[in-house]
């Protein structure tokens, strides 16, 4: 089978507009470098670095979604810089570790479930996705890798935090 020739056939109309759009004479061409001369940029600039536009960003439930952007970016962004830069500080984790590690083992009495601050307190769910973060982390080991994945649930959860403000459009200063 041939294939070569299966491009649809253009007719002299679509020739007419072809000719049209690479001719570089016509008004769209000038409208466009307008866009991007120095009169088009100072009109960009006029119309959206004043405090009139800041105001009503702030204020106006139809720019919520600029708000949420600029604040999710923001938050990527701090919650990588946190994960490099700061050390990990040890509040439970080794004790969570140890009491999935318990339960992995084959101990499901909690009365037997213990980690270093105590015996194991929270319900089956916890465990189970202790359980995942046990393998996840080489068996709680790899704590920088642990501090990633509750750095992107963190950035899920605002996520959706702002899709929901978004989608409601009932965020505003003036209410």
């Amino acid at each position: 089978m041939n294939f070569g020739n299966m491009a649809p056939q253009t007719r002299s109309k679509g020739k007419a507009k072809e000719k049209k759009d690479n001719d570089t004479s016509g008004s769209l061409t000038n409208n466009c470098e307008s866009c991007w001369s120095i009169s088009g940029a100072k009109k960009v600039w006029d119309n959206y670095a004043n405090l009139e536009f800041v105001k009503a960003v702030l204020v106006k439930p139809e720019y919520t979604w600029l708000i949420a952007v600029l604040l999710f970016v923001c938050e990527i962004f701090i919650n990588g810089f946190i994960v490099v830069t700061r050390s990990y500080t040890e509040i439970d984790w080794k004790a969570y570790m140890q009491e999935v590690e318990g339960f992995l083992n084959g101990t499901l009495d909690y009365q037997y479930l213990k980690g270093d601050t105590g015996p194991l307190v929270y319900p089956a769910g916890f465990v189970y996705i202790y359980s995942l973060l046990f393998f996840a982390t080489d068996h709680g080991t790899n704590i920088r890798t642990a501090q990633w994945i509750f750095a992107a649930l963190y950035l899920v959860l605002m996520y959706q935090v702002f899709r929901l403000y978004t989608l409601t459009k009932k965020v505003r200063l003036n209410s």
